[in-house]
């Protein structure tokens, strides 16, 4: 191994087999049912500020749980991933989330509940959130909840 050699992550473990995700999918039943709980419309703009407030709260978790299970790999590539300018189009947006939740299922069983709790957990968020806004919701509503 020479001197200028790259160091490669290392590799992505699991902590416990995974299995199909059996969480639903959030796009766009959880994003509807929110904004239909929180008395607000269901427009494409609303659905993707809710999906960018579920996106912020899952990555926060994920670091968190990143530092629990102690896994540098996995989290280096959770930020190629995930932690860079959104540079997609809003109909690739709307579905980060998920892609969020299929990355984090597939990384480590142990997270197969926890996930389930976040998504219940998300969606009082998502309402409780919703209602501190107007008709038409910010895109950044993330950053005052």
């Amino acid at each position: 191994m020479g001197i200028f050699t790259r160091k490669q992550p290392p590799p992505r473990s699991a902590g416990s087999p995974t299995g199909p995700r059996t969480i639903g999918q959030l796009y766009p039943d959880f994003y509807t049912a929110a904004l239909r709980d929180a008395g607000k419309p269901i427009t494409d703009g609303n659905v993707l500020a809710l999906a960018g407030l579920t996106a912020c709260n899952l990555a926060l978790n994920a670091d968190q749980w990143f530092d629990v299970i102690g896994d540098d790999g996995v989290r280096q590539e959770w930020a190629v991933r995930f932690n860079r300018p959104a540079a997609a189009g809003d109909h690739d947006l709307v579905r980060i989330p998920d892609a969020m939740v299929d990355f984090l299922w597939q990384w480590d069983g142990r997270l197969h509940r926890v996930l389930g709790d976040f998504v219940s957990s998300m969606h009082d968020s998502a309402v409780s959130a919703s209602r501190n806004h107007g008709d038409v919701l910010p895109r950044d509503m993330w950053s005052a909840a």
